[in-house]
């Protein structure tokens, strides 16, 4: 391939890992339409990918469990659980996903670390744009912080006197979702300094950023991120230091955030039934609803769900039994708020136990049999699937059969080079 070609290429890459980003590129051309840059790269880009496509199979790893489940899912349209234009939805848009990133993988000739480090390139400009949004925030300069006059589907979170970032992504969560894989590479390369992933400098920005952002879930996943480190690393000397940066993080995120505050206060109360689910905040009580919306699900169809595409159905079914907290009837109604409740809701314990069975199956232990990196690239998408298991429904939104794939391929591609040494 001449310089020219790589190059191209190269670009095509970018773009291709940038829908990781683009959530919140969405542009409403009339009620009944509106435009995703995601989509339209996509498109592009597989228009490109013709030429080159030949003797490329799909592989049975995802096509198999998803038959058996799209199946069961017909069964339950049938049945009348589900809608087949609901199941459609799902069948088209996870099958065009799963095939079109599983291209991308085999034109780049299954080189995951390569793919990985243009991930973290785009992490960190996003990351930068984060830090600028905070300095102009503190500075009240509106056009630095406030992205909404560019981008449609993007909302502003100020927590009293500092702003909770979400950069070009449209809430803080979204990027935290995003940045997860990024954040535990970034750890990771500040702890490790033989691993050559990124510049320590990077890594911090892309902590700061990720601290930042104020997300409950995802200051979760980092705790168990630095134990999963340490535990890997052999330095659980440092486990109690860990807990007490946590308790004394956690003290802080508590009064300086008050969005963190409120959610913690109403979690906690739900749990300890001292506050009704329509008096907490909107994240908690969709959070809280979806899961009763689930459980109930469940004694329908505990084995198979109620179909792909019909956890809506089921909130419409069940919603009048819960209380509902004025003006959330609609909120996260499609992705049940969480992909672990998603699954159990419309695949049953049949569905979450394979994704499960996919995570265990595919996950690389660190240790002298395989190489650092990859690693590293397989568990920082392991726990970008466990944040998505907690707090994200949808089934292929943020890039995520890019990182189905590469989670795959990095556990193929480690016992390859294993097994050469």
């Amino acid at each position: 391939m001449n310089k020219r070609s790589e190059v191209t290429k190269n670009i095509l890459n970018y773009l291709a890992v940038f829908i990781v980003f683009s959530n919140s590129l969405i542009y409403f051309i009339n009620d009944n339409f509106a435009l995703r840059i995601s989509y339209l790269i996509m498109g592009s880009l597989f228009l490109l990918w013709i030429p080159v496509m030949k003797d490329m199979a799909f592989n049975r790893v995802f096509f198999i469990p998803f038959f058996t489940l799209v199946i069961f899912s017909l069964f339950n349209v049938y049945a009348g659980l589900d809608k087949i234009e609901l199941l459609l939805k799902q069948v088209v848009g996870i099958s065009i996903n799963a095939a079109w990133f599983y291209i991308l993988i085999q034109i780049n000739d299954y080189e995951i670390r390569k793919l990985f480090r243009i991930y973290l390139n785009i992490s960190f400009l996003v990351a930068l744009i984060g830090l600028f949004q905070e300095i102009s925030f503190l500075f009240d300069f509106k056009p630095g912080y406030d992205f909404s006059y560019i981008l449609p589907f993007w909302t502003f979170h100020p927590a009293g006197n500092i702003l909770r970032i979400n950069s070009i992504l449209p809430e803080p969560s979204g990027l935290v979702v995003s940045l997860m894989p990024a954040a535990f590479a970034s750890l990771c390369s500040l702890i490790d300094k033989s691993l050559e992933l990124q510049t320590k400098f990077r890594s911090v920005v892309i902590m700061i950023v990720f601290i930042l952002s104020f997300s409950s879930t995802g200051y979760a996943i980092l705790i168990i991120s630095l134990f999963l480190i340490l535990i890997n690393y052999k330095r659980t000397r440092y486990a109690s230091a860990i807990l007490i940066f946590t308790v004394v993080f956690a003290f802080f995120a508590f009064r300086l955030s008050p969005d963190f505050r409120v959610r913690v206060v109403d979690s906690v109360n739900i749990l300890r039934t001292k506050t009704n689910l329509e008096d907490v905040n909107y994240s908690t009580y969709a959070l809280f609803s979806n899961a009763l919306v689930t459980k109930k699900s469940l004694k329908l169809s505990p084995l198979i769900g109620t179909g792909l595409g019909s956890h809506e159905i089921s909130y419409a079914r069940f919603i009048p039994e819960i209380k509902r907290k004025e003006g959330t009837h609609l909120v996260n109604v499609q992705d049940a708020a969480s992909l672990f409740l998603r699954l159990l809701s419309e695949t049953g314990v049949l569905g979450l136990g394979l994704f499960l069975f996919f995570l265990l199956r595919f996950y690389l232990r660190k240790g002298d049999r395989y190489p650092v990196d990859l690693w590293v690239v397989n568990n920082s998408i392991f726990l970008y699937f466990i944040i998505r298991l907690l707090r994200v429904g949808h089934y292929f939104t943020d890039g995520f059969f890019l990182f189905f794939w590469m989670y795959y391929f990095s556990r193929i591609k480690a016992n390859q080079e294993q097994s050469l040494k």
